[in-house]
């Protein structure tokens, strides 16, 4: 709700300055409202307190009024049990009307506040035949007392138990003594906290209420109610005249600001209205300029702005030079100087807005150079950049007046052909080929002859389809067209779309590729023991990978391909290096343990090589570092190879040759390389059960390779009969399912320089 308001008055923004002043003196009154408001809450609340405090006190006070009656109750009866006199009357009535009327009150046994007495024998019955006058009653009630409303006063009636002097057990009768309650009270007390005039009963006439809920029935007022109310009022009247006195500073300090704040910037305002719509300086003695402001500041803001318009005009003009030049860089490709993929895309949206229902025949040819990455590696970006010169060039020596050409980015080139069917976008793809073959790029440095895919669309204005998919479809054929097996152009038919499948799938790993080189943590790290068949030899681990991206695992035999063809291989065993390091420092893998790393021929000749492998001799020592080349047949600089082999084995590494008998010339590179282990490849292994003639080749090369003094590994044995026959032709290592699998991570207490017992 906040956000929404907030929004919403985003909106309404900018206001005039009078509104805002208005909201803030609105604010100000709401303000000085809110604040008596708060005070007259503080005050009725301090009110409510005091008056609580004062019916605390009168309370107490009441209480103890009544706990003081009880008493002078309680000391009558007790001095009226001492008189003989009673005593007499209880045995001999016969004068008691006598005794009652000239002696009972006026002997001074009984305190002046009982108005009355009467004596009621044991069986409760009243001696005085006619008790009405004394306003006692004829016969003794039940209770020690209670209160009656008698013609307007609250009389306590009050009973005593006489008891039999020669035995406390047997009473003799009953005395009873009225008292005017309110009289009495008042007599007795002199009440500070109850207001005396507020002191009533709550009984009706006649009623009768027993004494021991006396409490119940008197009512009061404390005082201190007249002082609260006083004050009270005098507090509200002084808030009221707070409040007008605020409200008329309020105003006055809005009519001052008014004055001397917005009166000065409506007028600055203008002024700047008349700079903006002026196409020229306005000088100081415009209108505007002559009307003095009323604050310093503000005039100096104005000769601030006349100043600055003035610099503003200066730089007009040459913004406005500028201007197309912005717009021409922003929508240029500055290598080749032809337009770039903004201008593509945006000319490409203007095209469809055109031929979008016509009949009129679109065309997108898509250009690329084959294997562009291993140029710049290989003679540096700045022959790669002459190569893309010389692409745009020749490109748009080609091109009709209509026809546009675009760098999209890296090596790949665009064409736009408008009324352009299938023949004609054929015929002006091939002559881009011919003269780009045509090119001598030895001029360059270049010796590899260069090579250009061209991928063709057409489409029709009333085809939307396949209007909206044109580029798409290019890209699909120029895909097609860089496949072993099809022409270096190629145009898209619907019969081509099942095999888009096959393009998004290679862009898939593609992406892996480029993702694990910038993230090695995607690469999934396997250690697979290889075990010595000698009693001095030791075991390595050779740690395999696996990749993961968002889909799922990527297998090794999926993605070297791409690798290869990325010309990525370097890349790519450099980041095994670095997961590797991971690993360690993970503890997946204990440090001191031997390993073995695959690398290809590329990353073999790579001068980097020796540097890229320091991180992981923090951990290892050279000597349990050894290298696996793979892809030999790659492997077409063997001088080179060599000399790099020897530099790595002086740093203490070991050099493994593997796939061994796979290519027709490993025995030709067991001859120039010096390497330490020779690892044979899986199907001369197996041919050792199954292939008489190449089971003694693979025995009889084996002894003569080990005889050589190199180490000699057997890889996928999955089986005893043939872990027994590796051992026969004198391997001195194993490799397979059946002596141990990949694991994810190695257990440090497992020992792989022996097999376990039960091989």
């Amino acid at each position: 709700m906040i956000a929404a308001f907030i929004a919403r008055l985003r909106r309404l923004l900018p206001l005039p300055i009078a509104v805002f002043l208005a909201l803030f003196f609105s604010v100000v009154v709401l303000l000085f409202i809110l604040i008596g408001w708060y005070m007259l809450e503080r005050m009725d609340e301090v009110k409510h307190q005091v008056a609580e405090s004062n019916r605390l006190a009168a309370n107490v006070e009441m209480e103890r009024a009544l706990n003081q009656l009880h008493q002078s109750l309680e000391e009558a009866a007790t001095r009226l049990l001492a008189w003989e006199e009673v005593y007499q009357q209880l045995h001999d009535p016969t004068y008691y009307q006598y005794w009652r009327n000239n002696r009972a009150l006026q002997a001074g046994h009984l305190p002046h506040f009982i108005s009355s007495l009467a004596l009621f024998d044991k069986e409760g019955d009243n001696l005085d035949r006619d008790p009405a006058g004394q306003q006692l009653p004829a016969r003794l009630p039940p209770g020690r007392g209670y209160i009656q409303m008698v013609r307007g006063h609250g009389q306590l009636f009050y009973f005593i138990p006489i008891p039999d002097r020669g035995d406390a057990q047997r009473l003799l009768g009953y005395a009873g003594l009225r008292v005017d309650l309110l009289e009495t009270l008042l007599s007795q007390n002199k009440f500070n906290q109850v207001d005396t005039t507020t002191l009533t009963l709550t009984m009706r006439e006649g009623e009768r209420v027993p004494v021991e809920t006396l409490r119940r029935v008197i009512s009061f007022n404390p005082h201190g109610l007249v002082e609260t109310r006083e004050l009270e009022r005098v507090m509200r009247e002084s808030l009221i005249h707070f409040s007008l006195l605020a409200l008329c500073m309020t105003l006055l300090g809005y009519l001052l600001v008014s004055r001397l704040l917005h009166a000065p910037l409506r007028c600055l305002t203008r002024h700047i209205d008349d700079l903006r719509n002026s196409n020229q300086v306005v000088r100081g003695d415009s209108a505007q300029a002559q009307n003095p402001l009323c604050l310093l500041e503000l005039e100096l803001l104005r000769d601030s702005l006349d100043e600055y318009q003035q610099k503003l005009y200066d730089m007009h003009n040459r913004l406005d030079q500028k201007n197309n030049e912005l717009w021409e860089m922003a929508h240029q490709d500055p290598l080749t100087g032809i337009a770039n993929r903004r201008a593509y895309d945006e000319e490409w949206r203007q095209l469809l807005n055109l031929v979008r229902g016509q009949r009129l025949s679109v065309a997108v040819l898509l250009i690329d150079c084959d294997h562009f990455k291993a140029i710049n590696d290989t003679y540096g970006h700045a022959t790669g950049d002459e190569v893309l010169r010389v692409i745009a060039t020749t490109l748009r020596g080609l091109l009709r007046d209509g026809d546009r050409l675009y760098r999209l980015g890296g090596d790949e080139f665009a064409i736009h052909l408008i009324n352009s069917g299938t023949n004609d976008a054929e015929r002006i793809a091939l002559r881009c080929l011919e003269r780009l073959a045509a090119y001598d790029f030895a001029t360059l440095g270049i010796s590899e002859q260069v090579r250009f895919s061209i991928g063709i669309a057409v489409a029709e204005g009333t085809d939307t389809e396949r209007l909206s998919n044109l580029h798409h479809n290019a890209d699909v054929a120029m895909y097609l067209a860089k496949r072993p097996g099809h022409g270096k152009l190629v145009l898209y038919e619907d019969k081509l779309a099942e095999q888009a499948g096959e393009l998004i799938l290679s862009n898939r790993y593609i992406n892996a590729v480029y993702s694990l080189i910038e993230d090695p943590s995607c690469i999934d790290l396997a250690y697979q023991p290889i075990y010595p068949l000698t009693a001095d030899g030791h075991g390595i681990y050779e740690v395999l990978t696996r990749v993961r991206d968002k889909t799922g695992i990527i297998m090794p035999d999926t993605l070297l391909p791409v690798v290869i063809a990325e010309q990525l291989e370097s890349e790519f065993d450099f980041a095994v290096f670095r997961r590797i390091e991971q690993s360690i420092i993970e503890g997946r893998m204990p440090v001191g343990l031997p390993i073995s790393i695959n690398i290809g021929a590329t990353t073999l000749l790579e001068r980097q090589l020796p540097v890229r492998l320091e991180p992981l001799r923090r951990h290892l020592q050279a000597e349990m570092i050894t290298l696996e080349i793979t892809e030999t047949a790659l492997i077409s600089d063997l001088n080179r190879a060599a000399q790099q082999i020897e530099k790595l084995r002086a740093q203490g590494y070991r050099i493994a040759l593997d796939d061994f008998g796979s290519g027709y010339s490993s025995l030709r590179y067991l001859a120039n390389m010096p390497v330490d282990i020779i690892k044979f490849d899986i199907s001369m292994i197996h041919d050792l059960l199954r292939d008489p003639r190449q089971s003694h080749i693979t025995e009889t090369t084996a002894r003569m390779v080990r005889e050589s003094g190199y180490l000699v590994v057997a890889e996928g044995v999955e089986s005893e009969a043939l872990l027994t026959r590796v051992k026969e032709c004198g391997f001195t290592h194993v490799q397979g399912f059946l002596t141990g699998r990949p694991a994810h991570r190695i257990d440090p207490n497992r020992s792989i320089d022996h097999l376990p017992g039960s091989f």
